[in-house]
């Protein structure tokens, strides 16, 4: 058995951790067992993982020891889990810009939903003095005709006295 240092995801064979599954699997040749909280299917595939990238090192580069290659993979792994989290790191970012620009518009919208409800309510007035405006105007308009009347009988009234003075 190999000392590899613990993870968080898993760590080797401990007989003090009686709370984790025991699972062995193969890397590059070497069997491992491995204490962990996780799935044999998943353990398995991370060394399947682990065999293909460390094999296609082997295959590509000649005459690299299986230690380099090993050493390789890890990098391969660790390069693209850094970019991963920076990718990761980048998404929250934008998420965090998102929700920000979510919450300036909604702020737009309750404002202008407001602005709405005050124009509804001056729109509510101005009707109400439109409506008595038309109704003063429709008086004016009566008493004109009263007076235009009145005016007429007054003219008859002048015309009977100037007729009667002669």
């Amino acid at each position: 058995m190999v000392s590899i240092k613990p993870s968080r995801l898993f760590q080797i064979y401990d007989d003090r951790v009686n709370v984790m599954k025991k699972i062995k699997v193969n890397i590059l040749g070497k069997q491992y067992a491995i204490s962990t909280e996780e799935e044999e299917d998943y353990l398995a595939e991370l060394a399947s993982t682990i065999n293909t990238q460390a094999d296609e090192i082997l295959k590509n580069v000649p005459g690299i020891s299986v230690n380099d290659a090993c050493v390789l993979t890890t990098l391969n792994f660790l390069d693209a889990q850094k970019k991963s989290e920076k990718s990761a790191d980048n998404m929250r970012l934008q998420l965090v810009e998102y929700l920000d620009e979510i919450n300036r518009t909604q702020t737009q919208l309750a404002n202008a939903k407001r602005e709405l409800d005050r124009l509804k309510r001056e729109d509510d007035i101005l009707k109400v003095a439109q409506h008595q405006n038309d109704l003063l105007n429709n008086e004016v308009s009566a008493l004109k005709a009263q007076v235009g009347s009145l005016e007429g009988e007054l003219t008859q009234y002048r015309e009977l006295f100037d007729s009667n003075q002669l």
